[in-house]
């Protein structure tokens, strides 16, 4: 992949014009939902941290919380900011991840548009 995803990780900040504020509430909407429609979640798979709003409710509710991201940058500005914030990060492309592990959710948010 020739993609340079720190590249486009400025589309998450407050001053972008491509990333709205209706994304930021239907991201925040559509995760807490995935918790009112599913009990007993144990286990997390997200593919892109985007703006890092929904690593902050995962984070909070679940233990075993798994988050694959391209961007070096993301993944930096994302810790900066959430210092407690405890979860585990795997900076890969989401073509390249492999794991054995099964999780209960696979989450992936406006995240195809920038998949081969």
């Amino acid at each position: 992949m020739n993609t340079n995803l720190d590249s486009l990780s400025n589309i998450y900040s407050d001053s972008s014009n491509i990333y709205l504020d209706e994304d930021k509430r239907m991201t925040l909407y559509l995760n807490e939902r995935i918790f009112e429609l599913s009990k007993n979640i144990k286990s997390v798979l997200e593919l892109g941290l985007g703006d890092g709003n929904s690593a902050e409710i995962f984070s909070r509710k679940i233990n075993d919380y798994i988050v694959v991201e391209g961007s070096e940058e993301l993944i930096s500005k994302f810790k900066s900011k959430n210092i407690d914030c405890n979860i585990n990060i795997i900076n890969s492309y989401f073509e390249d991840f492999e794991t054995d592990k099964k999780f209960d959710v696979i989450v992936l948010g406006f995240i195809l548009e920038h998949v081969d």
